[in-house]
């Protein structure tokens, strides 16, 4: 049986995820790809590196980036917080300093 030429000329790595994080497709016992599609893949390059991702490194890589979101997130809210309370107690000196001064005028 031939197939036709593999499209990947000197590819120098080829990493390999699976089709989704929580695919019910059963995992190759090994975790590699089969022999056939290996040599079909890496046919005109066979000093290329295969690497097959795991789920869970998937998985990792989602609660990361997840996880830089969030801290991106809450930086900026922290910075608003910061800013309104800031404003507040600009607000509350000069409601304090009005105070004094009437009081030293006044006397």
């Amino acid at each position: 049986m031939s197939h036709p030429p593999s499209p990947f000329v000197n590819l120098r790595s080829l990493k390999i995820y699976p089709t989704s994080e929580h695919s019910r497709v059963e995992k190759h016992k090994s975790g590699m790809i089969s022999a056939e599609l290996k040599r079909y893949l890496l046919d005109a390059s066979p000093g290329a590196i295969v690497t097959m991702v795991s789920r869970e490194d998937v998985r990792a890589i989602k609660n990361t980036r997840l996880a830089q979101n969030l801290t991106t997130k809450l930086m900026a809210l922290l910075q608003r917080v910061r800013s309104y309370i800031e404003t507040i107690m600009a607000k509350i000196y000069e409601q304090r300093k009005a105070q004094v001064d009437k009081v030293i005028v006044a006397d």
